[in-house]
């Protein structure tokens, strides 16, 4: 896989919102686009800056915020993130796509 620092991301102009179980859904057109997002596990993790979560397939080296997306495309964002990023309720995430279609960032409009 590429470096994550030289990826470019693609803007999907959709949004998805940070809900009170502490969740985002990701929206179907884009879970039908990405194979890995189809009811699979996901590494959930801090992105560059602390405004971006990136979501990507799990690798060798990722044993931590490791979740499940479920069957309508909901994953938890991990508490950790939610209190760095200052995350609440109702907050909308724009979807960027990296270029190679191995994750997304989630960042916070």
């Amino acid at each position: 896989m590429e470096n994550a620092h030289h990826l470019t991301l693609i803007n999907t102009h959709l949004t998805c919102t940070f809900s009170r179980h502490q969740t985002v859904r990701l929206p179907y057109e884009l879970r039908k686009k990405l194979p890995f997002l189809q009811r699979e596990s996901v590494s959930v993790i801090f992105g560059d800056n602390q405004h971006e979560i990136k979501i990507v397939r799990p690798g060798p080296e990722s044993y931590h915020n490791e979740m499940s997306v479920n069957k309508n495309g909901t994953i938890r964002i991990p508490s950790e993130i939610k209190k760095f990023m200052s995350i609440k309720e109702g907050d909308v995430l724009s979807i960027f796509l990296f270029h190679n279609h191995e994750g997304l960032v989630l960042y916070r409009c």
